[in-house]
């Protein structure tokens, strides 16, 4: 099982990996404000970004130049020497957070994140929003949890959108599983 976290002292770091939302957290690169915690999150890898400065600096889109260069500046970014690595260490198409603080104000802001997805559950509207955009929002928080094995705010999450949302959907368990899945 691949460790996307690293505990010293009081002080932890969390990688977290999505595809389509960021972790709730105010701005990247700067220190989340909100009465309930206060840590810090960088964004270390946006696939997009990447991408779009490759191409700029003059390799095709469609070249394999530019397949090799992204996996290996994503290796780079992401290698388990910088403290960061993903728990998808394959997927250089999802965004990477950083966050960091102590152990406290990190399940501080899962409690946040899980209040969050509890309200924004009863929004969850189309096919993007109900098969994409939402259940990466809770795959973030899970991975966070699951760093922290903190499990309380993910399965708060999930279990209400099980009984709600997704209540009768046999897709449900795919779509948002349960805190115990495989990595």
């Amino acid at each position: 099982m691949t460790e996307w976290w690293k505990t010293e002292g009081d002080g932890s770091r969390v990688t977290v990996q999505m595809y389509h939302n960021h972790p709730p957290c105010g701005h990247t690169s700067e220190q989340g404000h909100d009465p309930n915690f206060s840590l810090w999150m960088h964004h270390g890898w946006d696939p997009f970004m990447v991408t779009e400065a490759f191409v700029a600096s003059g390799l095709a889109w469609d070249s394999p130049a530019l397949s090799e260069a992204i996996d290996k500046a994503y290796k780079a970014a992401t290698a388990s020497t910088t403290g960061h690595q993903p728990p998808r260490e394959d997927d250089h198409n999802m965004d990477v957070f950083w966050l960091m603080g102590s152990v406290v104000e990190l399940k501080r802001f899962a409690n946040h994140w899980s209040k969050l997805a509890i309200d924004d559950a009863a929004y969850v509207g189309g096919d993007d929003s109900y098969y994409d955009y939402y259940p990466d929002f809770l795959a973030g928080l899970w991975q966070l949890c699951r760093a922290l094995d903190y499990p309380d705010p993910y399965k708060d999450a999930a279990a209400n959108a099980w009984a709600t949302r997704y209540a009768e959907d046999d897709e449900a368990q795919d779509l948002i599983p349960p805190y115990d899945k495989e990595d």
